[in-house]
Order: C-alpha cells, then sequence, then structure tokens
C-alpha cells in the first residue's frame, strides 16, 4: 500500500476511534445522570425517594399554609425538628413536625398546635422528610386548569409555534415555486 493511503487509512481509523471513544464516554456520563437522578430525584412512583403532597389545613402555619405543595424524601431515619408527612392509623396523610425519637418511633407536633399528636409511630408510617415546598402551589394549579385560562395558554402556545417559523424557509418555500414556475413558462 502505498504511504499516502496508509496515512489517509491511518487518519480514518484513528477518526473513527475518537468517535467511538466520545460516544461511549457520553453513553457512560449519561448512564451515570440517570442512576444519580433515580437515586437522588426520582418520584416514588418509579422506586425513587421522592414524593409530593398538598398542604391542608392550619397546624403548620406560619411554615406551611393551605394550598402549598410539600417536596418530600424519604430517608432511613429522621431527626428532631424534621418536617415529615405520615399517615395516621385512622387513615390520611398529616404533616408536622418531628419533636421526640422514641425507641418505638417518633413523636409529632404541629407548628401552630399547643399540644402534641396523639400517635407515636416508626419509619414505615412516615413518607419522608420535607426538602422544599412551593408557596400557593394548589392555586396556581387551579388557576391554570380553568377552560379560559387554559384556551389563553393554548393560543399563545400556537402563536409561538408560528412566530417560531424562520422567515427564510418561507422564502426557500417561495424561490423554489417561483423558479419551478419560470422553468414551466
Amino acid at each position: 500500500m502505498p504511504p499516502r493511503h496508509r496515512a489517509v487509512t491511518a487518519a480514518v481509523t484513528m477518526a473513527a476511534t475518537s468517535v467511538g471513544r466520545a460516544t461511549l464516554a457520553r453513553v457512560v456520563v449519561g448512564l451515570i445522570l440517570v442512576a444519580a437522578w433515580h437515586t437522588y430525584l426520582a418520584p416514588r412512583s418509579l422506586g425513587g425517594p421522592l414524593s409530593m403532597i398538598w398542604v391542608s389545613g392550619q397546624s403548620m402555619e406560619p411554615t406551611l399554609y393551605t394550598g402549598d405543595l410539600s417536596i418530600l424524601h424519604r430517608s432511613d431515619r429522621y431527626e428532631v425538628g424534621d418536617i415529615v408527612a405520615f399517615e395516621i392509623p385512622e387513615g390520611g396523610t398529616v404533616i408536622h413536625r418531628v419533636v421526640e425519637i422514641h425507641p418505638d418511633g417518633y413523636e409529632f407536633l404541629g407548628d401552630n398546635r399547643d399540644f402534641r399528636d396523639p400517635w407515636i409511630l416508626d419509619e414505615s408510617w412516615i413518607k419522608g422528610r420535607q426538602i422544599g415546598s412551593v408557596p400557593k402551589a394548589a392555586f396556581v394549579m387551579t388557576w391554570l386548569g380553568q377552560p379560559k385560562v387554559m384556551a389563553v395558554l393554548v393560543a399563545l402556545l400556537v402563536l409561538l409555534i408560528h412566530v417560531g417559523r424562520t422567515p427564510s424557509r418561507e422564502r426557500n418555500r417561495g424561490k423554489v415555486q417561483t423558479s419551478a414556475s419560470a422553468s414551466s413558462a
């Protein structure tokens, strides 16, 4: 094989190898990101540690208000002072603060209460520790779900899609039609 062909072959092989390595690196980084997302940020419905609940009632004011969205992260252990959401034996979910840890579970109190909750519950009853909240999220979601608001949002989306068409595409379409018309004439 002439030296020139060997150099071209070597360059092509090197380019293919570097493209292969870059692709492999992207796949590995992607898999690591997906694994990290699932471990720390995936919703509980997908086997992850996060869940969300809507706050209802006044027992956690002024920390949380009715209509706030509480974002929870499941844990094996909770500390005094943590805001947690938990199921209660009578049914339903409560969001209160851990105020005492007993050998057989946790004791809770709402920030706006003078008395502790009647339950001492272990980790199996707890949905998770609050890691964040979105104030008034329920009201925003309710407002967004109204038919008139939804119609305006859809109209804006259609407008954005229409405006998003580039003028050059439209001009190119016109040139193609013009040159086709000219050649047929």
